[in-house]
């Protein structure tokens, strides 16, 4: 009966374009930037196209409560260099006016939703957000990075320091803000808001039997036959297939970064034999995946929750992962630092932590934050399974390291490329010899 009524709930909130549609052509160089929120993921409003920013695939309209309240003024999100106000414009705002600079399309409207226009209210502030952001500009009096865009950016004194005593106790506990993050969410210039990962999933209906729970499983076609369907690039599937091997994920990269660690990589890959199938995207293994020609699919939690709502059958295999954090930073030459410093403490605080993973399926980068988080707010479904943070989830995550990508994804790529061309060569059938005929 459950599932009844759940099915029809999905197919009303499909109706209204409350969840994305798979049928949508990838964004031109979605294989590339996989590492920034994807609105294909996240698109938990509406079906449409966006391209303002380089890693999504469908926009987010606002919805119709994220207004400012009067006197607030929130001119909206923007999605070009002339910023458009946003259609809900309340009153008249006050004197103080504050830009928030995050990604784009249902990510940047659930941080519009959660953090921003609250802030404005409660600050009596005229909040601006802007949400053509590339994880990398340094725009606005607060801005969303990630980490290797944190990291460069601090070094060379462009940024701020935040200092940790601005950030939000954890509740009911004894430990600092500090403690309260997952490893490494603060840094000098800024912490850690929102979480997001490379997984693999597996459906459950496609398994003739077992329950493969690590990654070693997905590697296991003995046990586990069928076809496993990854993404067409050395990221996040690298560091997966080492993790498998058995290589502990605080080396990771330390092995990536030698010849034997990339032939062992990729000859763990190639142990999958006829059941390895590429795609260029994680929309197409997601939809292999949903209608069972698959049995393990390479994705991202997000897409797999929004899979999930679908109802399919499908789980995702949390150890491995390889995630990413985004932060919140401000620039060093922005003429509101008091503000911007309260909005970053606000931002990252854990009620507001929790208040956009239900509203994105991500997962907070406080311990405290994801303990908080409960159902997806449109769509009703428990978040629980499906985030990344999860202290069980992380025993075994790697954390992304996108300034170590900078410095050797061209050479990787080149390596990876010429590895896959090679061995699609040698898996292609070969001619028969033609007969021999014999002298009359």
């Amino acid at each position: 009966m459950f599932r009844f009524r759940f099915s029809i709930a999905v197919a009303m909130l499909f109706a209204a374009g409350v969840l994305p549609t798979f049928a949508q052509s990838p964004s031109s160089n979605e294989t590339a930037q996989q590492a920034t929120p994807s609105d294909r993921e996240n698109a938990a409003k509406t079906g449409a196209r966006s391209d303002v920013q380089p890693e999504n695939d469908t926009a987010a309209t606002p919805s119709a409560d994220v207004e400012a309240p009067a006197p607030t003024k929130d001119v909206g999100s923007s999605t070009s260099s002339q910023q458009k106000a946003d259609p809900a414009v309340v009153a008249e705002a006050p004197e103080k006016r504050f830009t928030v600079s995050t990604w784009g399309g249902a990510y940047g409207q659930a941080q519009k939703k959660a953090v921003a226009v609250p802030f404005g209210r409660s600050h009596d502030v005229a909040i601006e957000v802007l949400t053509d952001g590339d994880g990398k500009a340094l725009r606005g009096d607060v801005v969303e990075l990630n980490a290797a865009a944190l990291d460069a950016a601090c070094q060379s004194g462009e940024l701020a320091k935040v200092d940790a005593s601005l950030l939000t106790p954890a509740p009911d506990t004894a430990d600092t803000a500090q403690q309260d993050f997952i490893a490494d969410g603060v840094h000098d210039c800024g912490p850690a808001s929102m979480v997001w990962s490379a997984v693999f999933a597996v459906n459950e209906n496609a398994l003739k039997a077992g329950t493969p729970n690590v990654l070693q499983d997905v590697f296991d076609t003995t046990r586990f036959p069928g076809r496993r369907v990854l993404i067409k690039s050395p990221r996040y599937l690298l560091e997966m297939a080492l993790i498998a091997d058995g290589v502990a994920p605080e080396v990771i990269y330390q092995h990536l970064s030698t010849d034997e660690g990339l032939e062992r990589a990729f000859a763990k890959l190639d142990s999958l034999g006829k059941d390895l199938v590429w795609k260029e995207t994680a929309k197409q293994t997601e939809e292999d995946l949903m209608n069972g020609s698959a049995v393990f699919a390479q994705t991202f939690n997000g897409q797999a929750f929004y899979a999930a709502a679908y109802g399919a059958p499908i789980r995702i295999i949390w150890d491995g992962q390889v995630y990413t954090m985004s932060f919140w930073a401000i620039p060093a030459d922005g003429s509101s630092q008091d503000i911007a410093k309260e909005f970053v403490g606000f931002a990252t605080a854990p009620k507001q932590l929790a208040a956009v993973a239900e509203e994105i399926a991500y997962g907070p980068a406080r311990v405290s934050a994801t303990a908080l988080v409960k159902q997806h707010v449109s769509i009703g479904l428990d978040l629980t399974p499906y985030l990344p943070t999860r202290p069980e989830n992380m025993a075994r995550a790697v954390p992304f390291d996108a300034a170590w990508w900078d410095e050797n994804g061209t050479q990787i790529d080149a390596r990876f490329a010429t590895w896959v061309e090679e061995r699609e060569a040698a898996m292609r059938p070969k001619p028969m010899p033609k007969p021999v005929r014999k002298p009359e």
